[in-house]
């Protein structure tokens, strides 16, 4: 009878697919460090962005703000303005209308 061959031992590494595991976790992992800093930056941008937007609406209002601030130091306008209370110049005679048809 021929001599029996004898299996290899099963606890031999495969190095080939020991390394191929390993690289697909390194690979894995920085994939994760460059994804969550660009996810970041993205993130920075829409908020820039947000800040910008409401930056320009607030200068926008400021300016009107501005130019009723000077409108009202105006002798016009403030005049205007009173009348608009009801007040009188002294020496006026105020006058009532009433019984005016509903528009």
């Amino acid at each position: 009878m021929p001599p029996q061959r004898t299996p290899p031992p099963r606890t031999r590494v495969r190095w080939d697919k020991l390394g191929r595991c390993g690289m697909l976790a390194i690979l894995a992992v920085l994939l994760y460090l460059g994804i969550s800093p660009l996810i970041a930056l993205i993130s920075t941008e829409r908020e820039a962005a947000h800040q910008r937007a409401q930056v320009a609406n607030l200068e926008r209002t400021n300016r009107q703000l501005r130019a009723e601030r000077a409108a009202l130091h105006e002798p016009s306008v403030i005049e205007g303005q009173a009348r608009l209370l009801g007040m009188i110049l002294p020496g006026e005679q105020p006058y009532v209308v009433r019984g005016l048809p509903q528009n």
